[in-house]
């Protein structure tokens, strides 16, 4: 029984992968306001600024 465990763990982390190149458009940077607000807390504001994809990552 520990032998096939062993078996389809293997198999699972081996499974076959297939990329996609998908274009993500960019209209440049622009400011992100995330904000959460409750009733029985204070209220939370992050101001972050957008950035560009990222590049894809070569895997060798």
């Amino acid at each position: 029984m520990k032998k096939a465990a062993y078996l389809l763990a293997i198999t699972a982390l081996a499974a076959c992968e297939q990329s996609a190149d998908i274009p993500v458009p960019y209209e440049g940077d622009r400011i992100v306001v995330n904000s959460l607000v409750q009733e029985d807390s204070v209220i939370y504001l992050r101001l972050t600024r957008s950035q560009p994809p990222a590049p894809r990552l070569s895997r060798k």
